[in-house]
């Protein structure tokens, strides 16, 4: 089958990079499998030439969005128009799209052949998830605009990919009929180990974004209880990430004078598993939004359980992945000490305790999220439509 797979954000060895494992494992049962994003992303910190050492059987259609590589929504739409001069050129008989950005999307439905399938991929709720995260109105023209475009896209799509794992219910509004597969993030598995944990120190490690969606204040907060208050100093807390909220977070670090946080900056997917043996516990913030009431698609979780991490999990979701794999803590409440509290509590088990969260991450990973394992479902679903 030839397959398009169109994206914006998702880039090959980048930090969003779902759709093209997806691509490679099924180029590799059979599939003729076309990758088309942008030469530059907004993700990743990009300056060189495209690595043409990516994987030959695939073929690679990257837009060249070098003039405009730091304005988002200019890169949207001029993505979506090398897209439609693709699809007037070549044939597919399937088109996969992402519902981020969605526009790109719903160009690739209006302009496919007659013959060629589409399946919309739900990453998040778009555009529903800007308003959750205040980030638009709904008098907004955007949003009113982005909204017909959803409701077009799920009227006309010919089967649905979601990312989330509780939105059934949600797309059924629109279209009772579309056959639906919930696919999560899914990754080759790391090599299993028997993590080792010290006795007297704790070392917590965050990966991730610095932005609306993630509660960083959190972490802050707990860090500074634990110091000044509680005058814990064998807890340290690492922070690699990137976004809006880092000089915010450089400035509260410095003001409060904490000792126990180090902000380490954006680290490479492929360094994470051998990072994270350093560590003894990792943190998982989101903010109380209605965004997450459709699960989540945290590529930290998929990153730490596949590293043999105990998770602490602050937040309010379906379907918690920390509680489904007991493999840590969840703290639903938003407040500080409460999270404080669970590392304390998690600090306090003993090293067979700790060893046995650490274990039941790994194996609900291999379960759940082996990308060779969901390619099959992924393969199957594809073919049964």
């Amino acid at each position: 089958m030839k397959i398009l797979i169109t994206q914006c954000f998702d880039f090959p060895e980048g930090q969003s990079n779902r759709s093209y494992l997806f691509a490679q494992e099924l180029s590799k049962i059979g599939h003729n499998v076309t990758f088309f994003t942008n030469r530059y992303n907004h993700l990743d910190s990009y300056k060189k030439k495209i690595n043409k050492n990516f994987d030959n059987k695939i073929e690679h259609i990257f837009f060249d969005n070098k003039y405009f590589r730091n304005q988002k929504f200019l890169s949207v739409i001029f993505n979506s128009f090398g897209l439609i001069k693709i699809l007037k050129k070549k044939k597919f008989d399937l088109i996969i799209g992402p519902s981020v950005p969605l526009l790109n999307s719903f160009f690739a439905l209006i302009f496919k052949k007659k013959k060629t399938k589409f399946f919309y991929e739900i990453r998040d709720v778009w555009p529903d998830a800007l308003i959750f995260n205040n980030a638009i109105s709904k008098l907004n023209p955007i949003y009113i605009l982005l909204k017909i475009f959803e409701i077009c896209i799920y009227k006309f799509s010919d089967g649905l990919i979601s990312a989330l794992p509780k939105t059934y219910k949600y797309v059924k509004k629109y279209n009772k009929n579309l056959p639906q597969l919930y696919l999560p993030n899914s990754y080759k598995s790391f090599s299993s180990f028997k993590k080792k944990f010290r006795k007297k120190n704790l070392k917590i490690i965050y990966i991730g974004r610095f932005n609306a969606a993630h509660d960083i204040e959190i972490i802050l907060l707990t860090a500074k209880y634990l110091l000044l208050e509680k005058k814990f100093k064998n807890i340290t807390f690492d922070l690699y990430g990137y976004g809006e909220k880092i000089n915010y977070i450089k400035q509260y670090v410095s003001f409060n004078n904490l000792t126990n946080v180090k902000i380490k900056g954006k680290i490479e997917k492929n360094k994470i598993y051998k990072l994270s043996k350093r560590y003894d516990l990792a943190l998982c913030t989101i903010t109380d939004s209605n965004a997450f009431k459709w699960g989540t698609n945290l590529n930290k979780i998929y990153e730490y359980f596949n590293s043999s991490m105990p998770v602490i999990f602050s937040g309010k979701v379906p379907y918690n992945p920390v509680k489904l794999a007991n493999c840590g803590f969840v703290s639903s409440s938003f407040n500080y000490k409460d999270l404080s509290n669970d590392i304390l509590k998690f600090k306090k088990l003993n090293i067979r305790q700790k060893e046995k969260f650490s274990i039941n991450a790994k194996k609900f990973f291999d379960a759940n999220y082996s990308l060779n394992i969901n390619t099959k479902k992924l393969n199957n679903f594809i073919e049964s439509i």
